[in-house]
């Protein structure tokens, strides 16, 4: 029988969560309760609403990546624009096809009478 953690028998489950800023929320409500036990009752219950906003926030974000999947933010940096091609960035002007209108260098050499 297989380890249970290796191969690809194991399930992957559903990952790690998507980063919040909850926790940080939820350490600031603690740290401001604990402030307020030396300070002052208003600053207990403030820390205490802090605390309840960020679980109710972390809690709402748990549940709606359940319920509807991981939604990130979507991209918004500017896309670059495309590479150039190796033929674009090699460019011999020696090489080019000449405009219709203008003469090639053959019909440059030729004698006037040759026209």
């Amino acid at each position: 029988m297989a380890h249970p953690r290796a191969g690809p028998e194991r399930h992957p489950g559903p990952g790690r969560p998507l980063r919040s800023i909850w926790p940080f929320a939820a350490s600031l409500g603690l740290a401001i309760l604990l402030i307020g036990l030396i300070c002052g009752l208003w600053m207990v219950v403030l820390g205490a609403g802090v605390i309840g906003y960020a679980t109710w926030g972390w809690l709402a974000t748990v549940n709606r990546e359940n319920r509807y999947g991981r939604i990130e933010a979507a991209d918004t940096r500017p896309s670059s624009p495309p590479a150039a091609p190796a033929e674009a960035a090699s460019f011999n002007p020696a090489e080019a096809t000449p405009h219709p209108a203008e003469p090639t260098a053959e019909q440059d050499r030729a004698q006037p009478g040759d026209r």
